[in-house]
Formats: structure tokens, C-alpha cells, sequence
């Protein structure tokens, strides 16, 4: 009910918004045969084209493999295709997948370019020439494979009009998937189904893992993504409710007393975006001081506990506040 077989999906989202992750974890999930989200998937090979993100995105797929997805069919492609040009490699690209078909005993289900925009070598996105033409050899990638065939794509700079380029490039397609970001919450939710009906909305969280270490000795870390049961259908208001506010109060003066530059696991998070300048309080001192407001009107310890909890999901979803692990911090200000 959210993708066809041998279908022409586009994903797309804004940088910083978690789109790649999301992509990665549907087709780990597909080539697992795991349910994504609820949803059974077939099981088949899934081949990524990865020409952006280079190292950073073969450790996301080390991290999804390790913690998610031991036996998934998926074969991560690290490099730039031109899938534009009557010379580039589009007939190349066809028979390495065939190769693998034959060296794994497995068909191809779904290929994934990422992004768009690497794979149009030298064209131009707001030509409906050259968008038609991208979109004729992706077609022709998928029904040689019979396969389904994904682009991931970006936003346009006004966001609210959908992914950026010619318009011919929504018309050709079945599926598209928007990618959105609100603080520590990430959203997918389809924007156009050519068979199926709109409805579902995805939420999840990102989670740092650590995989290994580098030369140095250093942990090298990524995300992975949480399924969690955000409902993008209704969303919040920004502005902060009477006891929200009384909890920025509380993280005010907790940061006036207790900031500090972020440490090391805070910065090194992608997911955070946080530079050094930005300080940081532990959770624990902002808590403390909330349960002592609290105290004086008389609510239970367990229903303040609960308010607090409460408090630090709402004020991040509205962009207030960020928490990581045990930190938090303002967003703005």
C-alpha cells in the first residue's frame, strides 16, 4: 500500500532532514523481507547507488546491518553514474546488476540513485529535456530489471512547492515521499500516489551507534533510525502552553547555572548539527530544578515526573529545545 512493485518513486526532503536515513532503513527493511513500519515487505535485492555521503553512508549501513538488518540482500554501490547521456552508464549499470542477480541467486526488486542531482552529470533540473531524459533511462533501467527505481532528491528553496526541478519529473512519477524534520523528530509521509490512496505518516527518531574506532582510536559513530508513534497528522502549535512555559523557565535557569560547551558525543552526533558554540545543560540539573517548582503547588511526584517527561517530547517537536542522550540545549537564542 506505499510502494508498487516495479514502480518510479522519488523521495525528497531538505538537507539535515533525515531523508537518506529514511531511505536506507526502507530498503535494509525490503531486503531483509523486515517489516518497514508496519508493512510487510518483498523480499528481493535491493542495489543503492550511493554517490553522496561516501564514507559517512557505508557506515550507516554497516550500523543498520550490525543492529538491524544481519541478512539483508542489499549491495551498497559507493559511486557517481551517469544515468543522462546516450554514452554514460546506464547499459553498464543494467548488466552490474544482472551480474549480482546471477552471483547471489537473488532478483533485483529496487534500485535506489542517490541523489538525483549526481546522476544528471552536466544537466540542467529545470529542463524538461534533461528531466525527461533522466526519467526515459531510469524506465529503462526498471523494465530491463523489473524493478522499482528510486531517486532521492532535494527540495526546492521554497520548500511548501515540493522537490526542486521541471515539473515533468512529479508527472512521471507514481510515488512521492516527502522527508521533514521538526527538532529531534523526523517525518516521511507520501505527497503523490498514482495507485494507491495518501494517508500514512511516518515518524521516527535518529539514535547514535558506535561501529568501531578510527586510526586514532576514536569511536566512530552514525544513526539509526527509531520508529516512534509521533502523529504528523495533527500537528502541534508552536506557541508554548502555560506549563510549557514554566518548564523553559526551569531550563533557563538551569542553563544559567550549570551550561557548559558540548562534549565530544554531543558534537560528533550528525544528526545534532551543533557546533561548539552553543552550550549545553545535563537533563538531570533541569529536572531538578523543575520537581523543586513543582513541589509547591502540591502534584504527585509521579504525575510532576510524567509532566516533565511530557514536557521534554512537546518542546521538541515545537523546535524549542533539543535533547541528546542526557544533554539539552535551546535551538534558538
Amino acid at each position: 500500500g506505499l510502494i508498487k512493485p516495479e514502480s518510479f518513486v522519488v523521495t525528497y526532503g531538505e538537507s539535515g532532514s533525515g531523508k537518506t536515513f529514511e531511505a536506507l532503513y526502507r530498503d535494509l527493511s525490503i531486503a531483509s523481507g523486515q517489516d518497514y513500519f508496519g508493512r510487510t515487505t518483498e523480499q528481493g535485492l535491493v542495489v543503492y547507488l550511493a554517490a553522496e555521503g561516501g564514507n559517512s553512508t557505508s557506515n550507516r549501513v554497516t550500523a543498520y546491518r550490525s543492529k538491524l538488518f544481519p541478512n539483508a540482500d542489499f549491495v551498497l554501490v559507493p559511486y557517481s553514474m551517469d544515468l543522462l547521456n546516450p554514452d554514460g552508464d546506464v547499459v553498464g549499470l543494467i548488466g552490474l546488476i544482472k551480474h549480482l542477480e546471477d552471483m547471489l541467486g537473488k532478483s533485483c526488486v529496487k534500485v535506489t540513485q542517490d541523489t538525483l542531482a549526481r546522476a544528471l552529470m552536466g544537466g540542467n533540473e529545470n529542463s524538461g529535456e534533461d528531466l525527461g531524459l533522466l526519467v526515459a533511462n531510469a524506465d529503462h533501467i526498471r523494465h530491463s530489471i523489473g524493478c522499482t527505481f528510486e531517486f532521492i532528491h532535494h527540495s526546492g528553496k521554497d520548500a511548501a512547492r515540493g522537490a526542486r526541478g521541471h515539473s515533468s519529473l512529479k508527472a512521471a512519477t507514481d510515488t512521492e515521499l516527502e522527508v521533514t524534520a521538526n527538532s529531534a523528530l523526523h517525518y516521511m509521509k507520501p505527497t503523490k500516489q498514482r495507485d494507491f490512496p495518501l494517508g500514512d505518516s511516518f515518524a521516527f527518531k535518529l539514535n547514535q551507534v558506535e561501529i568501531g574506532t578510527d586510526q586514532g582510536g576514536e569511536p566512530v559513530t552514525t544513526c539509526i533510525p527509531e520508529e516512534t508513534e509521533c502523529d504528523y497528522s495533527k500537528p502541534t502549535s508552536k506557541r508554548p502552553t502555560a506549563q510549557e512555559q514554566l518548564a523553559i523557565q526551569t531550563l533557563e535557569e538551569a542553563m544559567r547555572l550549570h551550561q557548559q560547551p558540548p562534549p565530544r558525543e554531543v558534537l560528533n552526533n550528525p544528526a545534532n548539527r551543533l557546533n561548539g558554540s552553543r552550550n549545553v545543560c545535563p537533563v538531570s540539573e533541569w529536572r531538578q530544578i523543575y520537581v523543586a517548582r513543582k513541589a509547591g503547588d502540591r502534584t504527585k511526584p509521579d504525575s510532576v515526573r510524567r509532566m516533565f517527561s511530557r514536557h521534554v517530547d512537546t518542546l521538541q517537536v515545537k523546535g524549542i529545545i533539543k535533547v541528546f542522550e542526557e544533554w539539552v540545549w535551546f535551538l534558538k537564542g
